[in-house]
């Protein structure tokens, strides 16, 4: 994951956001997740705790599982 002029970006490609409402102001340097880990961000950038100061969640530590996508209505989905 890096941050970049404003933008994260995963893999080198940058990650469309629209939900994010607010530019985020606080930078993150750039990390590497290692296999079997996630790197998990709040969509209130500049007020979650989240991989950023945390680091990676070994996924072994996930709980929930996504079986449906409501928001935003244009990617409605089941899992």
């Amino acid at each position: 994951m890096e941050y970049k002029d404003g933008s994260v970006y995963r893999n080198g490609t940058e990650l469309v956001e629209d939900y994010i409402k607010e530019e985020m102001v606080l930078p993150f340097e750039t990390i590497v997740v290692p296999e079997n880990y996630i790197f998990v961000m709040g969509d209130n950038r500049n007020g979650s705790r989240d991989s950023r100061s945390v680091g990676p969640i070994p996924k072994e530590n996930v709980l929930g599982k996504v079986l449906l996508r409501y928001y935003p209505l244009n990617k409605i989905n089941n899992f």
